[in-house]
């Protein structure tokens, strides 16, 4: 007889008990029936047939997550209602979250347990991963500015690092195989560009963004904001200003000033837990000097995509006011299963002409050290003046034959490698997520859509900046992005890069548990 495993899903609501357990056989994941229990409360908390489906489908979401399936693997569902009379409604929410439209039975009963209006059980199928992100890299091995410039710092060999904006992962395999052909070629003289690098970009910027480019449209730079510089300088005067959205990174504030350009942000606003363009207050910081706006989409801390409808506002209101935007779209090969991106140029041939946008590699596929990016617009002026910029430093000539190599592979085959990446990262987020609540429940969490981030907020601690940063750096002994250096709305959240093994953000969201139950 075949042996059917049974998943001790750790990341599953504790309050469901047996049911927290799911059963595997032949890559076949079965759920048996979930009731609405709140996992943080472990009691029933909705009472009316809309919250009670919603609270079952969450806590069976979760047990998917961690048994290696998901809402989308479902194959068939077997519904149970303590009164038909509900049955419009449950459908709705139902339908919300089961997208695929898996098999469904669904039947009256009068067997559920007390206060019981609904009873789901589930069949999927378990994700079969190529790769293997839950590897544990050896850091004896390694000398990253993420993990050993924090320990040289601290002192502290203990730490466990969560900051700096790159993953604790391999790079996609048909990157690693690019560059050890280039190795194993033995020559690392200044490189050409061919075809088959180009072709690789303006595929790849077709294929997932439906953004139509031409090889005349693309310039580069050694790494994103470097090119700032060169968009910056060549596209506006000492004394101009610039508007950017805060919390962002602090790069955007230091660039702009450094390069002789007045910084001005505007806040993003908070409406029921989702970040906002503040269009009112982006409009009151507009004036005659207002040259530029930078763009940060998707927008990093938090993770936020901006929708068409916002790219359209901002389109119309720079062109209005004779504003060129700069749009960083870095993160734009980070989204999650579900989510979509639109890159600001694609929206019409106004936005293409007013604009100039920065992607990288560098990001998406874990090669921030290889130090390449690409600078795109379809305005031909833009791209001369930039192009003429690279002058200053002789940046045009050479490049780095690696970050020739690394790009073409990454945006030509490593699709797969992808898709698996943020499949993990959005379990991490779900895993996260799930132990915050159970376990440090007032900690406010940001539903990202993209990048690998999760933006959380601790002012229910009461803490100045500086004891947060004690609390986390010195007492749970992990290194995470602080808010306050990231701008206006930034002071009392932090930044957790989730672009990690699941196993090591367990021991870091244990070490933070416990340091804050010691404060109390």
């Amino acid at each position: 007889m075949e042996q059917i495993n049974t998943i001790i899903t750790e990341n599953a609501p504790a309050a469901i008990g047996p049911y927290s357990q799911a059963k595997e056989h032949n890559g076949i994941i079965y759920v048996s029936g979930q009731i609405p229990i709140n996992p943080t409360t472990g009691n029933i908390d909705a009472f009316d047939i809309e919250g009670q489906t919603r609270q079952v489908i969450e806590n069976i979401k979760a047990i998917l997550n961690e048994a290696g399936s998901s809402l989308d693997s479902v194959l068939k569902t077997t519904c149970l209602l303590a009164d038909m009379n509900d049955f419009a409604v449950f459908n709705e929410v139902y339908g919300e979250a089961f997208i695929s439209k898996p098999a469904r039975a669904c039947f009256a009963v009068k067997e559920l347990p007390k206060k019981v209006l609904v009873e789901v059980e589930v069949v999927a199928v378990k994700h079969q991963r190529i790769y293997d992100f839950d590897e544990v890299l050896d850091r004896t091995q390694l000398s990253t500015s993420k993990w050993e410039s924090e320990i040289f710092r601290t002192g502290n060999k203990n730490l466990l690092c969560f900051g700096t904006a790159d993953m604790d992962f391999k790079s996609s395999p048909a990157i690693i195989d690019a560059l050890q052909s280039v190795v194993d070629k033995g020559h690392f003289g200044y490189p050409y560009k061919r075809d088959s690098y180009y072709d690789a970009i303006i595929g790849y910027l077709d294929r997932h963004f439906s953004w139509k480019i031409s090889k005349e449209m693309i310039a580069n730079s050694v790494s994103i904001y470097p090119s700032f510089q060169g968009i910056i300088e060549g596209l506006t005067e000492e004394g101009d200003e610039i508007i950017f959205n805060s919390p962002v990174h602090h790069i955007f504030k230091e660039v702009v000033t450094a390069n002789k350009r007045v910084a001005v942000e505007s806040p993003l606003k908070l409406v029921d837990g989702e970040y906002q363009l503040d269009f009112n207050h982006i409009k009151a910081s507009i004036t005659p000097k207002t040259s530029m706006y930078i763009l940060c989409n998707p927008h990093n801390p938090m993770g936020r995509i901006w929708n068409q409808d916002d790219l359209i506002q901002l389109v119309d209101l720079c062109a209005e006011n004779n504003i060129i935007i700069l749009s960083d779209e870095v993160y734009a090969g980070l989204i999650y299963p579900g989510e979509s991106f639109t890159p600001l140029a694609s929206l019409s041939e106004k936005a293409a002409m007013n604009s100039i946008t920065c992607i990288s590699a560098s990001k998406s596929f874990n090669v921030t050290g290889i130090k390449h990016s690409l600078v795109i617009s379809e305005n031909p002026e833009f791209i001369s003046v930039y192009k003429e910029q690279l002058k200053k430093n002789n940046e045009y000539y050479g490049e780095s034959i690696f970050g020739h190599h690394a790009t073409e592979a990454a945006f030509s085959n490593s699709d797969e490698w992808s898709n698996e990446l943020m499949e993990y990262i959005n379990g991490n987020f779900n895993f996260l997520k799930e132990y915050l609540k159970t376990n440090l429940p007032d900690v406010g969490i940001f539903q990202p859509q993209s990048t690998y981030f999760a933006w959380l907020d601790f002012n229910y601690l009461g803490l100045s900046d500086n004891d947060l940063v004690n609390l986390f750096e010195k007492e749970a002994e992990i290194i995470v992005t602080h808010g306050y250096v990231l701008g206006e709305g930034g002071s009392g959240f932090i930044r957790w890069n989730l672009g990690c093994p699941r196993s090591v953000l367990k021991m870091g969201l244990e070490r933070l548990k416990t340091a804050i139950e010691n404060k109390k």
